[in-house]
């Protein structure tokens, strides 16, 4: 499922801000914050409740459904990912 959602952010010209399950919850609010992160694609079943958030499987139903989707221009020089360290 990463490999499907890494690839469906880099189409749709979004940034990947990974974020990890074991990162303390006031971190990882401030990494979004910081981020400028507005909505997230999730792993698992619970999706968070502090924003906006759709979780692989529900990304992958509702794509199958989407017509009249006309992808976002892309250019080189835009933000891939932000990494925290």
């Amino acid at each position: 499922e990463q490999v499907i959602a890494l690839l469906a952010i880099s189409a749709l010209g979004a940034v990947y801000v990974p974020v990890g399950v074991d990162q303390p919850e006031d971190r990882a609010v401030r990494m979004l914050a910081n981020a400028g992160v507005r909505m997230a694609l999730v792993g698992g079943d619970e999706p968070p409740t502090t924003m906006p958030a759709l979780t692989v499987a529900e990304a992958l139903r509702v794509g199958r459904r989407a017509s009249g989707f006309t992808r976002p221009t892309v250019e080189p020089a835009e933000l891939a990912y932000i990494l925290f360290t």
